[in-house]
């Protein structure tokens, strides 16, 4: 064997090992999992705080419904989408900010806080909404408010 073959066998080991490493587990891409797209509002239907998981077209259609605005085209045999409403707040200001996903226990875990109004802001009644596209996984996905909403630590 010449010097350039036992480079190139040796320098096979580690993709080798790693694809050993990773039969029959959920494969994650080495790129961290983004949103691919966001819709976001102040005024929709919903007023009362609720998240969704919407994982198929007809599910998509009738979020949409609920916000009252017609379906943007969105592949959902590919993607899903991680909805949040806030419910109806005094002011205006309120938002929501999805968090970079993460795995823990097994699951991608979407999380959001939720931005409060800063300086002047209008003076009526807002339900705040946001909805964010990401690519399909085989790993379960849980939708959650970060850990200082839950906790009510003022961020």
């Amino acid at each position: 064997m010449n010097k350039t073959a036992a480079a190139l066998s040796f320098a096979a080991l580690p993709v080798l090992y790693s694809c050993a490493a990773w039969r029959g587990r959920p494969r994650l891409s080495a790129q961290p999992l983004a949103a691919t797209a966001r819709w976001q509002g102040s005024f929709c239907p919903v007023a009362k705080p609720e998240e969704e998981l919407v994982t198929n077209a007809d599910a998509w259609s009738a979020l949409w419904r609920k916000i009252g605005q017609p379906a943007p085209h969105a592949d959902m045999s590919r993607n899903f989408a991680a909805a949040v409403f806030l419910g109806t707040r005094p002011t205006g200001g309120y938002g929501i900010v999805f968090l970079p996903p993460s795995v823990e226990q097994g699951a991608l875990v979407i999380s959001y806080s939720v931005k409060k109004p800063s300086g002047m802001t209008f003076e009526a009644l807002t339900q705040p909404y946001a909805v964010e596209l990401y690519p399909k996984t085989e790993l379960p996905v849980r939708l959650e408010a970060a850990a200082a909403e839950k906790t009510g630590a003022p961020r």
